[in-house]
């Protein structure tokens, strides 16, 4: 709580009050009437605004401490001193966030937009004044430079008032800086920051993930066939017979031959579903659905996937969520046939069959499988997206790093169950083979979800739907992978 003294508070108020008496009526000024004044006034805060309390003692307190982050957030405006403001939030921490928050409010108002500039810019150095941050305290002062910059209006208000290069250079700045919380976290970065910077990573423009055409081609363009050593979206895994299945003594286990393929570095995100929803669902987009999921799709009068208009999953770097197997499907021949000419030769974007997604969830390298993707240590929130987290909702993708596979794929555990294009009932022998019932099939999901505990974030947990099913918990991935018998 603020604590403030009586005397002080008389120390302050009695020169306004005297100046304001003096300025009304100079030649009828008692003596001490601006102390009565001050007693007067600090009567009525405490009985009609209850803004201060007595505390005893000759002291007073602020209960409302929104209103102490006001008083404080006025003071540094009218300091017009961002280094004085930094030294607060340096030394004070999170305590300090919502009075830098409503100091962007305040300068705003006052229409200080230097200030408001200089702020986000120091903020964004690695020195302050003539001392160098901590990494750590870089990563903070990112994620804090990016709630502030929201806070003010962002580019909307700020381009009013600067030259647009300025505010370009300021965003791409700031799009680093969080960029690197997210690829490269300190370990003092906890996963709620994360959480934060990837959240305003994707109002910025989250460059870890191709969205237009050209950014896809140039992903295509370049694919390393080093295992674990991605140099871009795809993630290579090598040919070979794995075993799938065999998770539990006494479960079924198939040895099976798989050609090279490469998966994705995350689940396919909104920003990426959301060209496919003005195209795929539009009347003449039939050819990139199979017959039953056309019919489906306008029996349900479908225009995009269930929970597309829900805020809390639109974030543009979420999974897209809600998705069924006709859906999923279809994104995959609609981007195949956009990308044919960047594709390798006898390759498609398509759905991962369950042997793929568990080979590279699970596989190390070395022939050995790990029962999570990160190893045999136990799950934490630090590792995938699950009910520890207490999010309530999908994360933006890759928050966890730690949690990444050796293939360098990253949240095959958690965030969303993943599909896959085999048939649920046909695991594990025929794991690698295509979803062939197409009326009455049974879609197979992988790796757990937000909301799931962390018995579901192993690589060997599954569950079915129908292929119509679609879960505020279901996402998907895409592998670059041989075309399946049922695609040919």
């Amino acid at each position: 709580r603020g604590v403030i003294a009586e005397t002080l508070i008389y120390q302050l108020l009695e020169p306004r009050f005297r100046n304001a008496i003096n300025a009304s009526r100079p030649d009828r000024v008692k003596k001490g009437e601006w102390t009565a004044k001050v007693e007067t006034f600090l009567e009525l805060l405490v009985r009609e605004s209850g803004l201060v309390q007595p505390d005893g003692d000759g002291t007073y307190v602020l209960p409302h401490l929104t209103f102490e982050e006001y008083l404080a957030a006025c003071h540094l405006a009218e300091a017009e001193d961002v280094e004085l403001a930094y030294a607060c939030w340096r030394e004070g921490g999170d305590r300090w966030r919502e009075p830098l928050l409503l100091l962007m409010g305040c300068l705003r108002l006052q229409t200080k937009h230097k200030q408001a500039f200089d702020w986000l810019e120091l903020l964004l150095d690695a020195v302050v004044g003539r001392d160098e941050k901590a990494a750590a305290q870089i990563q903070r002062d990112a994620v804090l430079a990016a709630a502030c910059y929201r806070e003010l209006g962002g580019r909307r208000y700020l381009q009013d008032r600067w030259h647009v290069s300025k505010v370009d250079a300021l965003e791409q700045r700031l799009q680093a800086a969080l960029l690197r919380v997210m690829e490269a976290p300190e370990p003092e970065t906890l996963l709620p920051l994360r959480v934060e910077a990837g959240e305003a990573l994707g109002r910025l423009g989250d460059p870890r993930y191709p969205i237009e055409e050209r950014h896809w081609q140039g992903e295509l363009g370049h694919l390393s066939h080093s295992f674990g050593r991605p140099e871009g979206y795809f993630c290579a895994v090598p040919e070979g017979r794995y075993a799938i299945g065999g998770w539990e003594p006494g479960k079924a286990q198939a040895m099976l031959q798989l050609a090279p393929f490469w998966v994705a570095r995350f689940p396919i995100t909104v920003a990426q579903y959301a060209p496919f929803v003005i195209e795929g669902y539009a009347p003449g987009a039939a050819r990139w659905w199979v017959p039953e999921g056309w019919a489906w799709r306008q029996k349900n009068k479908r225009a995009a996937p269930a929970f597309w208009g829900r805020a809390e999953y639109n974030g543009a770097n979420q999974p897209v969520v809600g998705v069924t197997w006709y859906e999923t499907t279809a994104y995959c021949a609609w981007l195949t046939e956009r990308l044919a000419d960047a594709l390798p030769d006898g390759y498609v974007l398509r759905l991962p069959t369950e042997a793929e997604w568990e080979t590279a969830a699970s596989f190390d390298g070395s022939g050995e499988r790990r029962p999570y993707p990160w190893g045999s240590e136990a799950p934490t929130e630090e590792r995938a997206i699950y009910d520890a987290a207490k999010l309530g909702v999908p994360a933006p993708v890759g928050c966890c790093t730690s949690g990444a596979a050796a293939c360098g794929a990253m949240d095959l555990s958690g965030n969303v169950w993943e599909l896959c294009a085999s048939d649920y009932r046909a695991y594990p022998a025929g794991a690698h083979d295509p979803q062939k019932d197409l009326t009455d099939g049974q879609a197979p999901w992988r790796g757990g979800a937000y909301y799931e505990n962390s018995t579901n974030v192993r690589c060997g947990a599954r569950v079915r739907d129908h292929l119509g099913g679609g879960s505020l918990n279901y996402g998907f991935r895409l592998v670059l992978a041989p075309r399946l018998a049922h695609m040919s």
